[in-house]
């Protein structure tokens, strides 16, 4: 137990020091870019009047542009920062949408200014939590939770839009998509099953996965005991795989 939090305080601090890494060269090549502007470039329009130049910026608008595949942009605006949260789904972005959030510098720390996370992630205590050892952890943590709730969430919309024959009713979801209750019809041998998941919030899979035959359900063509040794083994595949690989192992399964 001893080795594995030591392990993941090690993995922590490496990507912490990533995360500052790029900090430093991302402000760098928002620097050479104003220098690149001074020289009559037009970086809003891509218009280039000293040719000299031309292929510089493009190799930095090329490295910048990579940066967002990291999930996080980070931008100076004077001593305060804009941080920039784009988590992707299945390495896309899911919609246009962006999450950002403003850090207003205020003597040698910051405090949180105008942003638009999800009313579920608690900013203003993650700030305080991790402000003592710099902002890098409190951008890790953000990047965290936004990414496994765009995670559930995109994953339950496919799952909605692919398997919709197979749900039955409504969904009932909360706006952090940490608790999901639906019901799941998988073949005619089997009763439709409510399937309870729950979720901590910096999780892209469920903590605990309940399943039972829906209540209005009496009969089916399957043994109690089959149907136990079933159950048994969708509740694995729901606590081991996003919810739309688990549903649509469970749905292709013929016997």
């Amino acid at each position: 137990m001893r080795m594995d939090y030591l392990d993941e305080q090690e993995d922590r601090e490496q990507r912490a020091e990533c995360m500052n890494r790029l900090r430093k060269r991302k402000q760098f090549l928002l620097e050479r870019l104003e220098i690149l502007h001074n020289k009559k470039f037009d970086v809003e329009e891509y218009k280039v009047v000293d040719s000299s130049v031309q292929q510089e910026v493009l190799d930095c608008l090329e490295i910048l542009d990579s940066y967002r595949l990291l999930g996080v942009c980070i931008k100076s605006m004077g001593p305060d920062l804009v941080l920039r949260f784009d988590p992707l789904y299945k390495n896309q972005y899911p919609t246009t949408e962006h999450y950002s959030v403003q850090l207003l510098r205020k003597g040698g720390n910051f405090e949180l200014g105008k942003h638009n996370l999800p009313p579920f992630i608690p900013a203003n205590q993650l700030l305080e939590k991790y402000l003592a050892n710099g902002i890098a952890e409190f951008v890790e943590e953000t990047r965290n939770l936004l990414y496994a709730y765009v995670q559930r969430r995109e994953g339950l919309k496919y799952t909605q839009e692919t398997f919709g024959d197979n749900i039955k009713g409504d969904l009932d979801v909360n706006l952090a998509v940490s608790y999901v209750k639906l019901q799941l019809c998988t073949s005619d041998r089997f009763p439709e099953l409510e399937v309870t998941l729950q979720y901590s919030l910096e999780k892209c899979l469920p903590d605990t996965v309940n399943i039972k035959p829906a209540e209005d359900e009496e009969t089916y063509s399957v043994s109690k005991k089959m149907l136990e040794r079933k159950v048994e083994k969708w509740r694995q595949i729901f606590l081991n795989q996003d919810i739309f690989t688990a549903v649509s192992d469970i749905v292709k399964e013929k016997s």
